[in-house]
């Protein structure tokens, strides 16, 4: 069952979940703004270069009407064409998209009948970038044999077929010229497009997950005040009860800060003065623990009594270490053995404690109690009918009548939990 400190938390998970969500749209919101921008800015150059290309590409495709179907047979005819036509001829392969570049190949390209029209609506935008640089290469030997005096030549024949060459080969150079203006433009715009195809993607994707943890988190801030609603009702019932006991406890209150009132009134006998340590212990014992360096006072004659018959292993806060001193001189003729909960070997020492009847003291105790030592701690002692034993792990360790155990901690200001209240009994020094 998910408690009100469940939902709590939850709601505090959604919380840091919605926030990082929202900063990471915020984000891309941002990155998608600025994309746009710059795709409006760079859609413009292309745009602008294709406008002012088109006239010269309609003009060099314009130029073609003025061909006849003769003079493209008549050009088939030619074996051994000049350098100027044969690198036309090469132009125009490399436009069609043509592969294999050799004169035979132009030959057998001006044999379709449709020619013309697909030299005309070719689309320079279809080019690899291969063909563009092959067809630029081809373009500039084209520019190194011609010269303002190329057509001032005697041979009319000749000088008509490189103008039928030039006309076709315009074409080309004129595609060519588009391409190689528009393409790069156009692909960092594809480039550009597809990354804020992505982005758009990618805040879309985080504005659906933000609807989806707004929900869930109205629905457990729901939930969560549901359930604060129903323990205030219970609270409140709780406290309306208690009212009713009020007077009760305050009577059995101030009948246990007298105690000796109340033994009085059942006519107990009492010795008067009544103190403890008269009852639990006698002068000689006191005068004894006295010998080991044991202060006089009250409180500390009845710590001591306490430490040696309380029904369960003692652990004492000692801060000034009076009672480390006192349970060393007490015991140092019984073979007391000293250990720390992090030494390696503790367990060995122990077990032998057990089994031969020597005293053991931990000392500098924090509030952890290695769980080892819980059968210990606890007087765990079981009988076979044979002897008494402690269970240790996994080892049933024969108990010596007289086996003791003492735990010290110099922290002043302990943060002791029911465990040690539990399994031990607690003493001030």
């Amino acid at each position: 069952m998910i408690t009100a400190n469940d939902m709590y938390e939850l709601n505090n998970i959604i919380n840091i979940k919605t926030s990082g969500k929202k900063n990471q749209a915020l984000e891309k919101k941002q990155t998608v703004d600025e994309q746009l921008i710059i795709i409006e800015k760079e859609k413009g150059d292309p745009e602008e270069i294709l406008e002012r290309s088109m006239p010269i590409l309609l003009g060099a495709q314009e130029g073609l009407n003025s061909l006849k179907p003769g003079d493209i047979t008549e050009m088939r005819s030619f074996a051994n064409p000049t350098k100027i036509i044969q690198l036309i001829g090469f132009c125009i392969l490399v436009y069609l998209g043509h592969t294999k570049i050799t004169w035979e190949n132009v030959k057998a390209v001006m044999i379709d009948i449709d020619f013309i029209n697909k030299l005309k609506n070719r689309d320079p935008d279809m080019f690899t970038i291969r063909q563009a640089n092959l067809l630029k290469s081809f373009l500039k030997r084209l520019e190194d044999k011609l010269d303002v005096n190329h057509l001032i030549i005697t041979d009319t024949i000749k000088q008509k077929h490189e103008e039928m060459c030039i006309k076709m080969g315009s074409v080309s150079k004129a595609g060519a010229d588009r391409y190689r203006e528009t393409k790069p433009k156009k692909d960092r715009v594809a480039a550009i497009l597809r990354d804020y195809e992505t982005n758009v993607n990618e805040l879309q994707r985080l504005e659906t997950s933000i609807e989806k943890l707004t929900i869930t988190l109205e629905q457990s801030k729901l939930r969560f005040d549901t359930e604060m609603d129903d323990k205030m009702k219970l609270q409140q019932k709780l406290m309306t009860g208690f009212r009713s006991e009020t007077i009760r406890w305050r009577q059995e209150l101030n009948n246990m800060k007298n105690p000796e009132n109340q033994l009085l009134e059942k006519n107990i006998p009492l010795s008067q003065p009544y103190r403890v340590q008269n009852l639990l212990s006698s002068d000689v014992e006191i005068s004894e623990y006295q010998s080991y360096r044991l202060p006089s006072d009250e409180f500390s004659v009845q710590n001591e009594i306490l430490t040696i018959q309380a029904s369960r292993f003692p652990y004492c806060i000692d801060p000034q270490m009076q009672g480390l001193r006192w349970i060393k001189a007490m015991e140092s003729k019984s073979n007391l053995k000293i250990l720390s909960m992090r030494d390696r070997d503790f367990l060995k020492h122990i077990e032998l404690a057990i089994k031969y009847g020597y005293p053991v003291l931990f000392k500098d105790n924090d509030e952890y109690i290695n769980p080892i030592i819980l059968n210990i701690l606890s007087k765990n002692i079981q009988d076979n009918q044979k002897n008494l034993f402690i269970k240790l792990r996994d080892k049933e360790i024969d108990l010596d009548p007289n086996f003791r155990m003492y735990l010290t901690s110099r922290v002043p200001n302990s943060k002791l939990s029911t465990f040690h209240f539990s399994r031990s009994i607690l003493r001030t020094v």
